[in-house]
């Protein structure tokens, strides 16, 4: 045998004991930082965390319990029956809220990036938040109660009850939130200024964009329920005051029933035999004009 030559079976056992040699002491490790985060003080961590949350909500925060430990992203945090209270009443509980590093290219140009996940009455949600230079989230909402969030915290009362769900993509912007929301929404109601009732819907979907000039673009919008269906598109732009944003709205309902129909006509629209009839919304979202 030629000399500076090894046999395969000599090359086997030395390369084990190379694998032996690194693997080992990474398994140590690994069981180290496992036994850490599972026997870390999260607890000690409660009050800090519920002062932070106020803080950053304006809401009465409490918790049953502040946990932690190794999940497939790292290490996370886990809140139990995470309660929010503000001063109007509003109430919002978190039976389950976690949170843990995100797997984001962000880390990289020092951004960190979370991803959160909860669930409560209201429903549950998913995706990554971020905080550069403005607070972005990146995720979806499923089976959510709208009449359970208190977002009249946050925006002017909603004209859609029902259950959803939406994929969303915001992020903070110059005049509020900016991006875009899909949504998909089923078994509620929506209120139009000019009518003294809810029309109740089985399903609403759409998409929405905000831009940075505060311009809302309904791309799509669908309604079916037994009274009427309709779809909509349009822009809304926004002005100072929520009641003084623009509506540029056009679309299509058609009503079956002529008793709902004589309900409707007064407001200015026209059905054919069909019971179909082509609108358009204009004016502000306080004072609307329907042709």
């Amino acid at each position: 045998m030629a000399l500076g030559t090894e046999s395969p079976r000599e090359g086997r056992p030395r390369a084990s004991r190379r694998l032996l040699s690194i693997g080992i002491p990474l398994a140590c490790l690994a069981l180290v930082l496992v036994f850490l985060l599972a026997l870390f003080p999260y607890g000690r961590f409660r009050d800090v965390a519920v002062s932070r949350l106020a803080s950053a909500t304006g809401a009465s925060v409490s918790m049953d319990d502040l946990g932690g430990g190794l999940s497939i992203g790292g290490p996370a945090l886990v809140a139990t029956n995470l309660r929010f209270r503000w001063p109007d009443g509003g109430e919002l509980l978190l039976e389950r809220a976690r949170v843990r590093p995100a797997w984001s290219f962000s880390w990289l140009r020092g951004e960190p990036s979370l991803h959160l996940k909860m669930n409560g009455p209201a429903g549950s949600a998913a995706g990554t938040v971020q905080q550069s230079p403005g607070l972005a989230f990146d995720g979806w909402v499923r089976g959510v109660e709208l009449g359970l969030l208190p977002l009249d915290q946050v925006v002017d009362p909603l004209p859609i009850l029902g259950r959803l769900d939406a994929e969303i993509d915001l992020r903070t912007g110059p005049t509020g939130p900016t991006g875009s929301i899909r949504f998909q929404s089923w078994d509620g109601s929506i209120a139009l200024p000019q009518l003294p009732f809810g029309i109740p819907f089985q399903e609403a979907r759409g998409a929405v964009e905000r831009s940075e000039s505060g311009l809302i673009n309904i791309r799509e919008f669908e309604l079916d329920g037994p009274m009427l269906s309709g779809t909509a598109q349009g822009s809304i732009t926004t002005g100072r005051r929520s009641q003084e944003g623009t509506l540029d709205l056009e679309g299509e309902l058609v009503v079956p029933d002529p008793a709902v129909r004589d309900m409707i006509r007064p407001y200015g629209l026209q059905f054919d035999a069909q019971g179909a009839a082509r609108f358009q919304l204009s004016g502000t979202t306080s004072r609307p004009v329907l042709r």
